[in-house]
């Protein structure tokens, strides 16, 4: 993302928070950073400056690291947001718990979802979280940690084409 952004024309402010010195950093940060630039202006981020697309919320697509020792059940969905920043509120002036239901909902569509599909899919963690992604976007945000890229029954799912179709359509 930080590359693409510096590519794409974004103001150096957008991709080169850490001064050229963590590119990890800057890759992470440069993703809300730049919906926050694209969306600056539009009706859902009046108060900064930016090209006024209306970006309406911002989502990051994960895969997690966890598995079950039995080797048989699904480690599950897991969401992230952040409600504790900037007084709760985002820059439209809604609520940042706006950005809790959101991830519950995908979370729960999820898992609900995969399990009509598949049979019982796990179902972790709501965490309100300090997380660069769900912080720094001035629109409703969420992590989803779709399954667990190192459990064999979520992969099973994650790279059988019905589940692929199943998770997309739950999002």
């Amino acid at each position: 993302a930080r590359y693409y952004a510096q590519w794409a024309g974004a103001p150096y402010k957008v991709y080169g928070g850490r001064k050229g010195e963590n590119d990890y950093a800057d890759d992470i940060n440069t993703r809300s950073l730049m919906t926050n630039w694209l969306g600056g202006g539009s009706v859902y981020m009046p108060a900064k400056n930016g090209k006024h697309v209306p970006i309406e919320l911002s989502l990051a697509l994960h895969s997690d690291a966890g598995y079950n020792k039995d080797g048989k059940s699904t480690f599950g969905a897991l969401a992230i947001c952040t409600t504790d920043y900037n007084d709760g509120i985002l820059n439209s002036g809604i609520s940042r718990f706006t950005s809790k239901d959101f991830a519950r909902a995908l979370r729960d569509n999820l898992v609900t979802d995969l399990t009509a599909q598949f049979g019982e899919f796990g179902k972790r963690y709501l965490w309100d979280r300090n997380y660069s992604e769900t912080r720094l976007p001035e629109v409703p945000s969420a992590i989803l940690e779709m399954l667990s890229h190192q459990n064999f029954p979520d992969m099973r799912i994650a790279q059988d084409p019905l589940g692929k179709f199943y998770i997309a359509r739950s999002i």
